[in-house]
Protein backbone atom coordinates (compact mmCIF):
# COMPACT_ATOMS: atom_id res chain seq x y z
CA UNK A 1 0.00 0.00 0.00
CA UNK A 2 1.56 2.91 -1.21
CA UNK A 3 2.08 6.08 2.00
CA UNK A 4 0.41 8.92 2.81
CA UNK A 5 1.59 12.10 0.52
CA UNK A 6 3.01 14.60 2.59
CA UNK A 7 4.20 18.39 2.24
CA UNK A 8 6.77 19.95 5.27
CA UNK A 9 6.31 23.56 5.79
CA UNK A 10 9.27 24.31 8.35
CA UNK A 11 12.05 27.42 7.78
CA UNK A 12 14.65 24.97 9.89
CA UNK A 13 16.66 22.93 6.95
CA UNK A 14 17.58 20.38 9.60
CA UNK A 15 14.48 19.99 11.31
CA UNK A 16 12.57 19.41 8.01
CA UNK A 17 15.42 16.92 6.80
CA UNK A 18 14.72 14.64 9.69
CA UNK A 19 11.04 14.87 9.77
CA UNK A 20 11.43 13.91 5.94
CA UNK A 21 13.79 11.09 7.08
CA UNK A 22 11.17 9.80 9.47
CA UNK A 23 8.33 9.72 7.44
CA UNK A 24 10.11 8.13 4.30
CA UNK A 25 11.45 4.86 6.22
CA UNK A 26 7.59 5.14 7.56
CA UNK A 27 6.79 4.09 3.98
CA UNK A 28 5.12 8.03 3.43
CA UNK A 29 6.32 10.21 0.48
CA UNK A 30 7.65 13.85 1.10
CA UNK A 31 5.71 15.39 -1.85
CA UNK A 32 7.68 19.05 -1.09
CA UNK A 33 9.97 20.63 1.63
CA UNK A 34 8.71 24.71 1.65
CA UNK A 35 9.96 27.47 4.26
CA UNK A 36 6.90 30.03 3.70
CA UNK A 37 3.69 30.77 3.71
CA UNK A 38 2.53 31.30 0.03
CA UNK A 39 4.63 28.55 -1.24
CA UNK A 40 3.21 25.95 1.48
CA UNK A 41 -0.55 27.08 0.20
CA UNK A 42 0.67 27.30 -3.38
CA UNK A 43 2.11 23.51 -3.36
CA UNK A 44 -0.91 22.45 -1.36
CA UNK A 45 -2.96 23.44 -4.50
CA UNK A 46 -1.08 21.84 -7.03
CA UNK A 47 0.41 18.49 -5.19
CA UNK A 48 -2.96 17.71 -3.21
CA UNK A 49 -1.05 16.00 -0.49
CA UNK A 50 -2.71 13.65 1.86
CA UNK A 51 -1.24 16.42 5.09
CA UNK A 52 0.36 19.10 5.79
CA UNK A 53 3.20 19.31 8.85
CA UNK A 54 2.98 23.10 9.23
CA UNK A 55 5.41 25.05 11.61
CA UNK A 56 3.99 28.32 12.83
CA UNK A 57 7.16 30.96 12.57
CA UNK A 58 8.37 30.59 8.98
CA UNK A 59 10.30 32.66 6.23
CA UNK A 60 8.64 35.91 5.45
CA UNK A 61 6.23 38.04 6.75
CA UNK A 62 3.17 35.67 7.03
CA UNK A 63 3.07 32.48 9.43
CA UNK A 64 2.30 29.09 10.03
CA UNK A 65 -1.30 30.14 10.89
CA UNK A 66 -2.21 32.13 8.22
CA UNK A 67 -1.32 29.33 5.90
CA UNK A 68 -3.14 26.86 7.63
CA UNK A 69 -5.92 28.98 7.56
CA UNK A 70 -5.92 29.50 3.56
CA UNK A 71 -5.42 25.77 3.19
CA UNK A 72 -8.25 24.81 6.04
CA UNK A 73 -10.32 27.73 3.29
CA UNK A 74 -9.46 26.34 -0.10
CA UNK A 75 -8.78 22.63 0.20
CA UNK A 76 -9.91 19.48 2.00
CA UNK A 77 -6.12 18.74 3.54
CA UNK A 78 -5.46 18.66 7.11
CA UNK A 79 -3.15 20.43 8.78
CA UNK A 80 -0.86 19.21 12.00
CA UNK A 81 1.31 22.09 13.44
CA UNK A 82 4.52 20.95 14.75
CA UNK A 83 6.18 24.15 16.52
CA UNK A 84 8.24 25.30 19.34
CA UNK A 85 5.26 27.70 20.75
CA UNK A 86 2.93 26.59 23.27
CA UNK A 87 1.97 30.30 24.73
CA UNK A 88 -1.66 30.24 24.90
CA UNK A 89 -2.51 33.46 22.15
CA UNK A 90 -0.62 31.40 19.81
CA UNK A 91 -2.15 28.49 20.39
CA UNK A 92 -5.41 29.98 20.53
CA UNK A 93 -4.69 31.80 16.90
CA UNK A 94 -3.71 27.95 16.10
CA UNK A 95 -7.05 26.62 16.80
CA UNK A 96 -8.78 28.80 15.08
CA UNK A 97 -8.11 27.37 11.99
CA UNK A 98 -9.06 24.37 12.79
CA UNK A 99 -6.10 21.89 12.84
CA UNK A 100 -5.95 18.27 13.37
CA UNK A 101 -3.12 18.27 15.88
CA UNK A 102 -0.57 20.40 17.18
CA UNK A 103 2.77 18.76 18.64
CA UNK A 104 5.64 20.77 20.02
CA UNK A 105 9.43 20.54 19.38
CA UNK A 106 11.54 18.64 20.32
CA UNK A 107 9.12 15.87 18.80
CA UNK A 108 10.53 11.97 18.91
CA UNK A 109 10.20 9.72 16.11
CA UNK A 110 7.43 7.70 17.54
CA UNK A 111 5.47 11.03 18.21
CA UNK A 112 5.87 12.00 14.80
CA UNK A 113 4.53 8.58 13.35
CA UNK A 114 1.77 8.41 15.58
CA UNK A 115 0.66 12.11 15.17
CA UNK A 116 1.00 11.83 11.60
CA UNK A 117 -0.66 8.50 11.43
CA UNK A 118 -3.70 9.54 13.64
CA UNK A 119 -4.41 12.44 12.06
CA UNK A 120 -4.60 10.62 8.90
CA UNK A 121 -7.11 8.01 10.30
CA UNK A 122 -9.03 11.35 11.68
CA UNK A 123 -9.36 12.67 8.54
CA UNK A 124 -10.23 9.74 6.31
CA UNK A 125 -13.16 9.31 8.92
CA UNK A 126 -14.49 12.91 9.07
CA UNK A 127 -14.39 12.09 5.25
CA UNK A 128 -16.85 9.40 5.33
CA UNK A 129 -18.99 11.01 8.63
CA UNK A 130 -19.05 14.53 6.37
CA UNK A 131 -20.21 11.86 3.36
CA UNK A 132 -23.03 10.19 5.97
CA UNK A 133 -24.00 13.40 6.78
CA UNK A 134 -24.73 14.61 3.46
CA UNK A 135 -26.44 11.64 2.45
CA UNK A 136 -28.37 11.49 5.56
CA UNK A 137 -29.20 15.27 5.31
CA UNK A 138 -30.57 14.57 1.51
CA UNK A 139 -33.02 12.11 3.14
CA UNK A 140 -34.64 13.63 5.46
CA UNK A 141 -34.94 16.84 3.19
CA UNK A 142 -36.38 15.06 0.27
CA UNK A 143 -37.25 11.98 1.23
CA UNK A 144 -39.79 10.97 4.27
CA UNK A 145 -40.48 7.23 6.04
CA UNK A 146 -43.71 5.44 4.55
CA UNK A 147 -46.64 5.27 6.60
CA UNK A 148 -49.14 2.17 5.93
CA UNK A 149 -52.01 0.73 7.87
CA UNK A 150 -53.49 -2.87 7.27
CA UNK A 151 -56.78 -4.27 8.05
CA UNK A 152 -56.57 -6.84 10.58
CA UNK A 153 -56.39 -9.55 7.55
CA UNK A 154 -53.10 -7.68 6.66
CA UNK A 155 -54.25 -5.88 3.41
CA UNK A 156 -53.00 -2.73 2.68
CA UNK A 157 -55.88 0.11 3.46
CA UNK A 158 -53.67 3.07 3.79
CA UNK A 159 -50.17 4.23 2.52
CA UNK A 160 -48.28 7.39 1.53
CA UNK A 161 -47.15 8.73 -1.48
CA UNK A 162 -43.84 8.77 0.14
CA UNK A 163 -43.89 4.81 -1.06
CA UNK A 164 -43.44 6.23 -4.48
CA UNK A 165 -39.92 7.54 -3.53
CA UNK A 166 -38.94 4.18 -1.88
CA UNK A 167 -40.25 1.36 -3.01
CA UNK A 168 -41.67 2.47 -7.01
CA UNK A 169 -44.94 2.15 -6.24
CA UNK A 170 -47.99 4.63 -6.94
CA UNK A 171 -50.13 4.67 -3.86
CA UNK A 172 -53.25 3.37 -5.52
CA UNK A 173 -51.04 0.24 -7.56
CA UNK A 174 -50.41 -1.39 -3.48
CA UNK A 175 -53.70 -0.38 -1.72
CA UNK A 176 -55.63 -3.99 -1.50
CA UNK A 177 -52.42 -6.02 -1.70
CA UNK A 178 -50.92 -7.44 1.62
CA UNK A 179 -48.17 -6.52 3.04
CA UNK A 180 -46.59 -10.01 3.77
CA UNK A 181 -46.20 -9.94 0.28
CA UNK A 182 -43.61 -7.49 0.47
CA UNK A 183 -41.25 -9.36 2.67
CA UNK A 184 -38.18 -10.80 1.08
CA UNK A 185 -37.53 -13.70 3.92
CA UNK A 186 -41.04 -15.16 4.78
CA UNK A 187 -39.35 -16.20 8.58
CA UNK A 188 -38.64 -12.33 9.04
CA UNK A 189 -42.42 -11.81 8.28
CA UNK A 190 -44.03 -14.57 10.35
CA UNK A 191 -41.29 -13.10 13.45
CA UNK A 192 -42.55 -9.15 13.00
CA UNK A 193 -46.82 -11.03 12.74
CA UNK A 194 -46.12 -12.65 15.58
CA UNK A 195 -44.31 -9.68 17.70
CA UNK A 196 -47.31 -7.18 17.05
CA UNK A 197 -49.73 -9.79 18.07
CA UNK A 198 -47.85 -10.65 20.94
CA UNK A 199 -46.70 -7.13 22.54
CA UNK A 200 -48.93 -5.01 20.42
CA UNK A 201 -45.59 -2.84 18.88
CA UNK A 202 -42.50 -3.61 16.80
CA UNK A 203 -39.43 -0.87 17.00
CA UNK A 204 -37.39 -1.08 14.71
CA UNK A 205 -37.29 -4.16 13.21
CA UNK A 206 -35.24 -4.48 10.13
CA UNK A 207 -36.37 -7.06 6.94
CA UNK A 208 -35.21 -6.96 3.70
CA UNK A 209 -38.14 -5.78 1.13
CA UNK A 210 -38.98 -6.02 -2.38
CA UNK A 211 -39.67 -3.02 -4.86
CA UNK A 212 -41.60 -2.86 -8.01
CA UNK A 213 -39.05 -2.86 -9.59
CA UNK A 214 -38.22 -6.85 -7.58
CA UNK A 215 -34.88 -5.03 -6.67
CA UNK A 216 -34.54 -5.41 -2.29
CA UNK A 217 -34.13 -2.97 0.20
CA UNK A 218 -33.71 -2.59 3.89
CA UNK A 219 -36.34 -1.35 6.00
CA UNK A 220 -36.50 -0.50 9.52
CA UNK A 221 -40.42 -1.31 10.32
CA UNK A 222 -41.73 0.84 13.78
CA UNK A 223 -45.67 -0.82 14.13
CA UNK A 224 -48.25 -1.33 16.16
CA UNK A 225 -51.50 -2.11 16.41
CA UNK A 226 -54.68 0.14 16.27
CA UNK A 227 -58.36 0.03 17.52
CA UNK A 228 -61.26 1.10 15.77
CA UNK A 229 -63.87 3.27 17.31
CA UNK A 230 -65.64 0.68 18.99
CA UNK A 231 -62.25 -0.20 21.09
CA UNK A 232 -62.40 -3.45 18.81
CA UNK A 233 -58.71 -4.81 17.14
CA UNK A 234 -58.69 -3.26 13.40
CA UNK A 235 -54.95 -3.64 12.58
CA UNK A 236 -51.75 -2.74 12.10
CA UNK A 237 -50.35 1.18 11.59
CA UNK A 238 -46.36 2.26 11.41
CA UNK A 239 -43.49 3.56 9.43
CA UNK A 240 -41.27 1.67 7.07
CA UNK A 241 -37.90 3.95 6.65
CA UNK A 242 -35.19 2.99 3.97
CA UNK A 243 -32.34 2.25 5.92
CA UNK A 244 -30.23 0.69 3.18
CA UNK A 245 -27.46 3.35 3.25
CA UNK A 246 -26.86 2.76 6.89
CA UNK A 247 -26.81 -0.86 5.80
CA UNK A 248 -23.51 0.18 3.30
CA UNK A 249 -22.05 2.19 5.91
CA UNK A 250 -22.57 -0.40 9.04
CA UNK A 251 -20.74 -2.80 6.43
CA UNK A 252 -17.74 -0.13 5.10
CA UNK A 253 -17.38 0.84 8.27
CA UNK A 254 -16.45 -2.78 9.12
CA UNK A 255 -14.41 -3.23 6.66
CA UNK A 256 -12.41 -0.20 7.29
CA UNK A 257 -11.98 -1.45 10.93
CA UNK A 258 -11.02 -4.68 9.52
CA UNK A 259 -8.57 -2.68 7.51
CA UNK A 260 -7.04 -0.06 9.72
CA UNK A 261 -6.57 -3.94 12.91
CA UNK A 262 -4.84 -5.86 9.53
CA UNK A 263 -2.37 -2.43 9.34
CA UNK A 264 -1.60 -2.36 13.00
CA UNK A 265 -0.96 -6.51 13.02
CA UNK A 266 1.48 -6.07 10.02
CA UNK A 267 3.44 -3.76 12.21
CA UNK A 268 6.60 -4.96 13.24
CA UNK A 269 6.77 -3.42 16.32
CA UNK A 270 4.61 -4.76 19.40
CA UNK A 271 1.61 -2.42 19.85
CA UNK A 272 -0.56 -2.72 22.56
CA UNK A 273 -2.50 -0.50 25.28
CA UNK A 274 -2.43 -1.51 29.20
CA UNK A 275 -4.39 0.35 31.97
CA UNK A 276 -2.73 1.97 34.59
CA UNK A 277 -2.45 -1.63 36.71
CA UNK A 278 -0.95 -3.48 33.49
CA UNK A 279 -3.92 -5.05 32.11
CA UNK A 280 -4.05 -5.53 28.72
CA UNK A 281 -6.75 -4.19 26.32
CA UNK A 282 -5.69 -4.57 23.07
CA UNK A 283 -3.04 -5.70 21.42
CA UNK A 284 -1.23 -6.47 17.77
CA UNK A 285 0.26 -10.00 16.42
CA UNK A 286 3.79 -8.92 17.02
CA UNK A 287 3.00 -8.50 20.77
CA UNK A 288 1.54 -12.32 20.90
CA UNK A 289 5.09 -13.79 18.95
CA UNK A 290 7.40 -11.37 21.52
CA UNK A 291 5.84 -13.15 24.33
CA UNK A 292 4.70 -16.12 22.95
CA UNK A 293 1.10 -16.26 23.79
CA UNK A 294 -2.50 -16.56 21.90
CA UNK A 295 -4.06 -13.17 21.47
CA UNK A 296 -6.91 -14.19 24.02
CA UNK A 297 -5.20 -14.79 26.29
CA UNK A 298 -3.48 -11.48 26.40
CA UNK A 299 -6.46 -9.74 26.42
CA UNK A 300 -7.38 -9.17 30.03
CA UNK A 301 -4.19 -10.13 31.52
CA UNK A 302 -1.65 -8.28 33.04
CA UNK A 303 1.49 -8.00 30.88
CA UNK A 304 4.14 -8.13 33.78
CA UNK A 305 3.06 -11.84 34.29
CA UNK A 306 3.88 -12.74 31.13
CA UNK A 307 7.75 -11.09 31.48
CA UNK A 308 10.75 -11.81 33.22
CA UNK A 309 10.74 -10.56 36.90
CA UNK A 310 13.98 -7.83 35.97
CA UNK A 311 11.74 -7.13 32.83
CA UNK A 312 8.63 -6.99 34.46
CA UNK A 313 9.92 -4.64 37.29
CA UNK A 314 11.75 -2.08 34.55
CA UNK A 315 8.49 -1.87 32.54
CA UNK A 316 6.43 -1.43 36.21
CA UNK A 317 8.58 1.37 37.10
CA UNK A 318 8.50 3.21 33.69
CA UNK A 319 4.43 3.23 33.33
CA UNK A 320 4.16 4.94 37.05
CA UNK A 321 7.11 7.00 35.56
CA UNK A 322 4.49 7.72 32.30
CA UNK A 323 1.57 8.33 34.63
CA UNK A 324 3.41 10.50 37.04
CA UNK A 325 4.84 12.84 34.59
CA UNK A 326 1.62 12.49 32.32
CA UNK A 327 4.54 11.95 29.21
CA UNK A 328 5.66 9.90 27.00
CA UNK A 329 8.34 7.66 28.71
CA UNK A 330 11.27 6.39 26.40
CA UNK A 331 13.63 3.52 27.60
CA UNK A 332 15.92 0.01 26.50
CA UNK A 333 16.02 -3.66 27.41
CA UNK A 334 17.91 -6.32 26.42
CA UNK A 335 16.57 -9.92 25.90
CA UNK A 336 19.04 -12.81 25.56
CA UNK A 337 21.02 -11.51 22.52
CA UNK A 338 18.23 -8.76 21.48
CA UNK A 339 18.18 -5.52 22.15
CA UNK A 340 14.77 -3.22 22.02
CA UNK A 341 13.62 0.64 22.10
CA UNK A 342 10.61 0.77 24.22
CA UNK A 343 8.19 3.97 24.38
CA UNK A 344 5.61 4.31 26.81
CA UNK A 345 2.47 6.96 25.95
CA UNK A 346 0.23 7.87 28.85
CA UNK A 347 -3.59 8.58 27.20
CA UNK A 348 -6.28 10.55 28.95
CA UNK A 349 -9.99 9.78 29.15
CA UNK A 350 -13.15 11.87 28.64
CA UNK A 351 -12.29 13.36 31.82
CA UNK A 352 -8.94 14.07 31.83
CA UNK A 353 -7.61 11.62 33.72
CA UNK A 354 -4.93 9.33 32.64
CA UNK A 355 -6.65 5.80 32.63
CA UNK A 356 -4.81 3.95 29.72
CA UNK A 357 -1.10 3.64 28.20
CA UNK A 358 -0.03 3.13 24.40
CA UNK A 359 3.30 1.09 24.81
CA UNK A 360 5.62 0.55 21.46
CA UNK A 361 8.67 -2.46 21.57
CA UNK A 362 10.80 -2.20 19.19
CA UNK A 363 13.43 -4.75 18.35
CA UNK A 364 16.75 -2.97 17.58
CA UNK A 365 19.58 -5.89 17.24
CA UNK A 366 19.83 -5.39 13.63
CA UNK A 367 20.18 -1.28 13.94
CA UNK A 368 23.08 -2.01 16.92
CA UNK A 369 24.89 -4.43 14.74
CA UNK A 370 24.95 -2.24 11.75
CA UNK A 371 25.75 1.07 14.08
CA UNK A 372 28.70 -1.50 15.49
CA UNK A 373 29.95 -2.44 11.66
CA UNK A 374 30.29 1.86 10.87
CA UNK A 375 32.23 1.74 13.59
CA UNK A 376 34.86 -0.99 12.57
CA UNK A 377 34.70 0.01 9.51
CA UNK A 378 36.05 3.58 10.33
CA UNK A 379 38.24 2.15 12.70
CA UNK A 380 39.67 0.39 9.79
CA UNK A 381 39.56 3.21 7.52
CA UNK A 382 41.77 5.37 9.73
CA UNK A 383 44.16 2.74 10.51
CA UNK A 384 44.61 2.36 6.69
CA UNK A 385 45.34 5.56 6.40
CA UNK A 386 47.67 5.86 9.10
CA UNK A 387 49.07 3.23 7.60
CA UNK A 388 49.55 4.68 4.15
CA UNK A 389 51.03 8.21 5.48
CA UNK A 390 53.65 5.94 7.24
CA UNK A 391 53.89 4.18 3.92
CA UNK A 392 54.55 7.63 2.18
CA UNK A 393 56.38 9.09 5.04
CA UNK A 394 59.16 5.76 4.81
CA UNK A 395 59.41 6.22 1.06
CA UNK A 396 59.95 9.97 1.57
CA UNK A 397 62.69 9.40 4.34
CA UNK A 398 64.93 5.96 2.56
CA UNK A 399 64.39 7.19 -1.40
CA UNK A 400 63.49 10.68 -1.79
CA UNK A 401 65.02 12.03 1.56
CA UNK A 402 68.34 10.55 1.25
CA UNK A 403 68.97 11.02 -2.46
CA UNK A 404 68.78 14.80 -1.68
CA UNK A 405 71.43 14.65 0.88
CA UNK A 406 73.60 13.15 -1.66
CA UNK A 407 72.88 15.72 -3.82
CA UNK A 408 73.24 18.43 -1.53
CA UNK A 409 76.92 16.70 -0.38
CA UNK A 410 78.22 16.76 -3.95
CA UNK A 411 77.04 20.41 -4.29
CA UNK A 412 78.46 21.81 -1.11
CA UNK A 413 81.84 19.87 -2.08
CA UNK A 414 81.66 21.52 -5.36
CA UNK A 415 80.53 25.14 -4.07
CA UNK A 416 84.37 24.57 -1.90
CA UNK A 417 86.32 24.00 -4.40
CA UNK A 418 85.21 23.95 -8.29
CA UNK A 419 88.68 23.03 -9.77
CA UNK A 420 88.95 19.76 -6.92
CA UNK A 421 85.81 18.89 -7.07
CA UNK A 422 84.26 19.83 -10.36
CA UNK A 423 82.76 16.61 -11.30
CA UNK A 424 81.11 16.67 -7.88
CA UNK A 425 78.54 18.76 -9.93
CA UNK A 426 77.90 16.16 -12.65
CA UNK A 427 77.01 13.92 -9.59
CA UNK A 428 74.46 16.00 -7.92
CA UNK A 429 72.67 16.31 -10.86
CA UNK A 430 72.23 12.86 -11.41
CA UNK A 431 71.40 13.00 -7.67
CA UNK A 432 68.92 15.50 -8.53
CA UNK A 433 67.58 13.46 -11.44
CA UNK A 434 67.31 10.53 -9.38
CA UNK A 435 65.10 11.97 -6.38
CA UNK A 436 62.89 13.43 -9.36
CA UNK A 437 62.04 9.82 -10.31
CA UNK A 438 61.61 8.72 -6.47
CA UNK A 439 59.14 11.40 -6.29
CA UNK A 440 57.50 10.71 -9.00
CA UNK A 441 57.12 6.79 -8.13
CA UNK A 442 55.54 8.28 -4.75
CA UNK A 443 53.23 10.50 -6.14
CA UNK A 444 52.09 8.22 -8.92
CA UNK A 445 51.45 5.77 -6.17
CA UNK A 446 48.84 8.19 -4.37
CA UNK A 447 46.95 9.25 -7.87
CA UNK A 448 48.56 8.57 -11.59
CA UNK A 449 48.36 11.76 -13.54
CA UNK A 450 47.19 9.25 -16.50
CA UNK A 451 44.03 8.39 -14.96
CA UNK A 452 42.80 11.87 -15.44
CA UNK A 453 45.00 12.46 -18.84
CA UNK A 454 44.01 9.33 -20.69
CA UNK A 455 41.33 7.51 -18.56
CA UNK A 456 40.81 4.25 -16.89
CA UNK A 457 42.10 1.55 -19.61
CA UNK A 458 45.38 3.16 -19.93
CA UNK A 459 46.01 3.77 -16.56
CA UNK A 460 45.29 -0.23 -15.92
CA UNK A 461 47.69 -1.28 -18.46
CA UNK A 462 50.29 0.84 -17.82
CA UNK A 463 49.70 -0.11 -13.70
CA UNK A 464 50.06 -4.00 -14.88
CA UNK A 465 53.09 -3.56 -16.62
CA UNK A 466 54.97 -1.07 -14.16
CA UNK A 467 53.46 -3.38 -11.03
CA UNK A 468 53.01 -6.94 -12.42
CA UNK A 469 55.08 -7.76 -14.84
CA UNK A 470 57.67 -5.58 -13.27
CA UNK A 471 57.32 -8.26 -10.56
CA UNK A 472 57.87 -11.07 -13.35
CA UNK A 473 53.65 -11.69 -13.38
CA UNK A 474 52.85 -12.32 -16.76
CA UNK A 475 49.42 -10.71 -17.87
CA UNK A 476 46.16 -10.80 -20.02
CA UNK A 477 44.13 -7.82 -20.72
CA UNK A 478 40.89 -7.32 -21.90
CA UNK A 479 40.17 -3.98 -21.12
CA UNK A 480 37.10 -1.79 -23.32
CA UNK A 481 34.91 0.44 -21.14
CA UNK A 482 35.55 3.68 -23.07
CA UNK A 483 35.46 6.39 -20.99
CA UNK A 484 33.68 6.60 -17.65
CA UNK A 485 32.61 9.19 -14.98
CA UNK A 486 35.87 10.37 -13.34
CA UNK A 487 34.82 9.40 -9.45
CA UNK A 488 34.03 6.02 -11.34
CA UNK A 489 37.49 5.69 -12.73
CA UNK A 490 38.98 6.92 -9.19
CA UNK A 491 37.48 4.17 -7.21
CA UNK A 492 38.08 1.00 -10.00
CA UNK A 493 41.49 2.37 -9.85
CA UNK A 494 41.86 1.45 -6.27
CA UNK A 495 40.40 -1.41 -6.70
CA UNK A 496 42.70 -2.60 -9.12
CA UNK A 497 45.47 -1.45 -6.39
CA UNK A 498 44.02 -3.65 -3.82
CA UNK A 499 43.75 -6.16 -6.11
CA UNK A 500 47.05 -5.86 -7.44
CA UNK A 501 48.79 -5.94 -4.07
CA UNK A 502 46.89 -9.07 -2.76
CA UNK A 503 48.35 -10.74 -5.73
CA UNK A 504 51.64 -9.35 -5.49
CA UNK A 505 51.71 -10.22 -1.67
CA UNK A 506 50.05 -13.41 -0.99
CA UNK A 507 49.23 -15.04 -4.28
CA UNK A 508 52.44 -16.43 -5.64
CA UNK A 509 50.84 -15.97 -9.06
CA UNK A 510 53.03 -16.54 -12.67
CA UNK A 511 50.13 -14.77 -14.91
CA UNK A 512 47.41 -12.70 -14.43
CA UNK A 513 44.24 -11.60 -16.61
CA UNK A 514 42.19 -9.11 -16.33
CA UNK A 515 38.94 -7.76 -17.61
CA UNK A 516 37.10 -4.42 -17.49
CA UNK A 517 34.09 -4.43 -19.67
CA UNK A 518 30.44 -3.29 -19.92
CA UNK A 519 27.58 -6.31 -20.20
CA UNK A 520 25.76 -6.75 -23.20
CA UNK A 521 23.05 -3.82 -21.63
CA UNK A 522 25.88 -1.30 -21.44
CA UNK A 523 24.36 -0.40 -17.81
CA UNK A 524 26.83 -1.59 -16.08
CA UNK A 525 30.53 -2.47 -15.18
CA UNK A 526 32.38 -5.43 -14.57
CA UNK A 527 35.99 -5.80 -12.84
CA UNK A 528 37.27 -8.98 -13.50
CA UNK A 529 41.21 -10.05 -12.20
CA UNK A 530 41.72 -13.96 -12.27
CA UNK A 531 45.36 -15.39 -11.35
CA UNK A 532 46.75 -18.64 -11.02
CA UNK A 533 48.21 -18.06 -7.81
CA UNK A 534 47.78 -20.32 -4.35
CA UNK A 535 44.26 -19.69 -3.40
CA UNK A 536 42.51 -19.86 -0.64
CA UNK A 537 39.50 -21.08 1.28
CA UNK A 538 37.02 -18.55 0.22
CA UNK A 539 33.82 -20.27 2.03
CA UNK A 540 35.32 -20.05 5.16
CA UNK A 541 36.81 -16.29 4.79
CA UNK A 542 36.44 -13.73 7.60
CA UNK A 543 37.10 -10.69 5.84
CA UNK A 544 37.38 -8.97 8.98
CA UNK A 545 40.32 -10.86 10.23
CA UNK A 546 42.09 -11.44 7.02
CA UNK A 547 43.25 -7.53 6.53
CA UNK A 548 41.43 -4.15 5.40
CA UNK A 549 42.01 -4.96 1.59
CA UNK A 550 38.94 -7.14 1.10
CA UNK A 551 36.58 -5.51 3.31
CA UNK A 552 37.42 -2.18 1.28
CA UNK A 553 37.13 -3.67 -1.71
CA UNK A 554 33.51 -4.38 -0.87
CA UNK A 555 32.64 -1.37 0.80
CA UNK A 556 33.92 0.74 -1.96
CA UNK A 557 31.72 -1.68 -4.39
CA UNK A 558 28.41 -1.34 -2.13
CA UNK A 559 28.88 2.54 -1.82
CA UNK A 560 28.32 2.03 -5.43
CA UNK A 561 25.57 0.27 -5.62
CA UNK A 562 27.48 -2.42 -6.74
CA UNK A 563 29.07 -5.96 -5.68
CA UNK A 564 32.14 -8.06 -5.35
CA UNK A 565 32.08 -11.97 -6.04
CA UNK A 566 34.68 -13.79 -4.66
CA UNK A 567 35.82 -17.45 -5.79
CA UNK A 568 39.21 -19.30 -4.45
CA UNK A 569 40.08 -22.99 -3.55
CA UNK A 570 43.53 -23.56 -2.06
CA UNK A 571 45.84 -24.86 -5.08
CA UNK A 572 43.70 -23.20 -7.85
CA UNK A 573 43.96 -19.49 -7.99
CA UNK A 574 41.76 -16.76 -7.10
CA UNK A 575 38.98 -15.38 -9.32
CA UNK A 576 37.48 -11.38 -8.10
CA UNK A 577 34.92 -9.93 -9.97
CA UNK A 578 33.30 -6.72 -9.46
CA UNK A 579 30.08 -5.32 -10.54
CA UNK A 580 29.00 -1.70 -10.31
CA UNK A 581 25.68 -0.68 -11.93
CA UNK A 582 25.93 2.54 -14.18
CA UNK A 583 23.17 5.21 -13.58
CA UNK A 584 22.29 8.20 -12.26
CA UNK A 585 26.01 10.27 -11.33
CA UNK A 586 27.56 7.17 -13.30
CA UNK A 587 26.61 7.59 -16.73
Amino acid sequence: MQGAGVIIVEDEAIIATDMGAVLQRRGHRVLATVSDADEAVAKTGELWPDIVLMDIVLDGEKSGIEAAGRIAALYDVPVLFVTSHADEPTVRQARETGPYGYILKPISDPELIISVEMTLYRHALDRRLRASEEKYRRLFDNIRDVFFRTDTSGVLVLISPSVRRIAGYEPEEILGCEVAGFFEESKRRDEARETVEKGGYLDYFEARLRRKDGSLFWGSISAQSYLDSRGNWAGVEGTIRDISARKRAEGALRESEETLRSLINANPEALFLIDTKGAILASNESLSKYLGRRAEELIGSCLYNFLPPPQAELFKKRVEEALRTAGPVRFEHRDGGSFFTDYVYPIAGRNGALSRLAVFITDVTDHRKAVAEIKRLSSEIMTSQEKERQKVARDLHDGVGQTIIAAKLNFAAFKKDRRKYRDRFDTGLRFIDKGSQELREVYTGLYPSILSDLGLEATVRWYAKNYLEANGIETALNLNVGKLPHDLEVNLYRMVQEIFSNIIRHSGAGRVAIELSRPVTGRAVVLAVEDDGSGFDADGLDETKKGFGLSNLRQRAETLGGEVGISSRPGRGTRIAVWIPLGGNHE
